[in-house]
């Protein structure tokens, strides 16, 4: 089946194969200890290669295995705020949403090639300009910059938050003295968005200390 990915000429989801294919590959490799559901795993991963921004190590939105051209555009984009072009834009959960399937793969295979990929992503992640802490609900894949200033909530990022627990869990069985990183990473946007009031009281009134009017007033005032 990876030989009809790797021909498919049409432009696929990255998030797609990453979790119908590997992830599946994977399950499977550690329910039954089969290696060749691991093979197949390290096949698609590499049919996916072309879709990882050299720079900033994110995921491009979609991927052309035939091509092996890698985009990233976030279909009727109207918020492009920063002016990079929303041909470079994807949204915080894609980005991040590799990182359990993937750290498996590595940790089972010992590929240093793609541990180093996935140590760029946790890289840029912590380095990039968080007002108050917040993450943003887009990103631009090539810059490492935001590309909306719309702060993303625990529900909307529920799969960027998802993967960093998952990661933590999955590298601290794994012995990885660096486990608690993503947990780290996790724990600051969790306290963040609290500190902010974006978990309340159900029975507060909406107009009362509104936490998303107030996000809406942050401004990124540089560059990474």
């Amino acid at each position: 089946f990876e030989n009809r990915l790797a021909t498919t000429k049409q432009y696929l989801i990255v998030d797609w194969p990453i979790n119908a294919y590997i992830g599946s590959l994977m399950s499977l490799y550690a329910l039954t200890g089969e290696t060749v559901y691991r093979e197949k795993a390290v096949a698609v991963e590499k049919i996916l290669e072309p879709a990882f921004d050299n720079q900033t190590g994110f995921l491009h939105l979609e991927l052309h295995p035939a091509n092996k051209v890698a985009k990233t555009k976030i279909y009727n984009d109207e918020e492009d705020e920063n002016g990079e072009g929303s041909a470079g834009n994807n949204f915080l959960f894609f980005i991040g949403h590799q990182s359990p399937a993937f750290l498996y793969l590595a940790d089972a295979t010992n590929n240093s090639r793609l541990k180093t990929r996935l140590r760029k992503i946790f890289t840029t992640i912590k380095t990039v300009e968080k007002p108050n802490g917040l993450y943003f609900e887009a990103i631009n894949v090539k810059t490492g910059n935001w590309s909306r200033t719309e702060v993303v909530d625990a529900e909307h990022g529920v799969f960027f938050f998802n993967d960093l627990v998952q990661s933590y869990i999955m590298q601290s069985e794994s012995g990885n003295p660096n486990n608690k990183e993503a947990l780290r990473i996790f724990c600051d946007a969790i306290q963040a968005m609290i500190d902010i009031g974006m978990f309340q009281d159900i029975l507060m009134h909406k107009n009362e200390n509104d936490a998303f009017d107030t996000a809406k007033g942050l401004s990124i005032t540089k560059k990474i």
